[in-house]
């Protein structure tokens, strides 16, 4: 049989047929971090993945749909390739209780639980700020906002923003920064953001706007540092 005849064969049989063709991720560059620093260090600004039809890395997805994405154990997470929609997400103001787990699973990983617990996590003033599955309604992603004065000056603090591991480098933690941001902006609060951001993770908070305002120092059990800050 030559060629021709194969093609023409199997375009009749796709004719008929239905056939799963695997989407593919997008794989955008870059990093999660401690208080303000971001282990989701320099995620792509560019939002959403998966695109039906389109190339835009080598990533095979899971043939599951992004928004019905389950929560993984430390055992699958390794190999399991996630395939998350950011425009899907449900972006909102979060309870501690509910971004607690990431907070602790991300950046405090193997110590107890209450290490992942900061001062003025229970403030008032104090607001945090997660991504969640619409279908699960898993925490992806999280961020907490904390009145403290930067050099004398009224201001939020950024502290304990993590990515979900598997889902770093999507847009995620650019999406949910951004939405922090804008629920801030329109408070009639501080127009100062600063967090300690890990010298890992200054290519995000750059890309995000993001100016550095100090020397490198080091946080015990954390690593270097720099202080970021930016205007709302």
């Amino acid at each position: 049989m030559d060629g021709l005849a194969v093609l023409r064969d199997l375009a009749a049989i796709m004719l008929h047929t239905d056939v799963y063709v695997p989407r593919l991720c997008g794989a955008h560059e870059k990093t999660n971090g401690d208080e303000g620093d971001h282990d989701d260090s320099g995620e792509s600004a560019h939002g959403a993945l998966c695109v039906p039809g389109q190339i835009t890395s080598t990533t095979l997805c899971s043939p599951a749909d992004a928004e019905a994405l389950s929560p993984l154990t430390l055992n699958s997470r390794p190999a399991h390739v996630a395939c998350v929609d950011v425009s899907l997400l449900d972006l909102r103001r979060a309870t501690l209780d509910e971004i607690l787990p990431l907070r602790h699973a991300e950046l405090r990983a193997g110590l107890p639980v209450e290490s992942a617990r900061f001062d003025g996590d229970d403030d008032p003033t104090t607001r945090h700020y997660g991504a969640f599955l619409p279908a699960s309604g898993e925490n992806v992603c999280c961020v907490s906002c904390m009145r403290a004065p930067r050099e004398g000056a009224d201001a939020w603090q950024v502290r304990g923003m993590a990515t979900r591991g598997d889902l770093v480098r999507r847009g995620i933690g650019h999406a949910l920064l951004s939405f922090a941001v804008a629920a801030l902006r329109a408070e009639d609060g501080p127009r100062l953001l600063w967090c300690n951001a890990r010298t890992t993770a200054l290519g995000f908070w750059q890309h995000e706007g993001w100016t550095v305002a100090s020397e490198v120092f080091d946080i015990p059990g954390v690593g270097p540092h720099r202080v970021m800050q930016r205007a709302l």
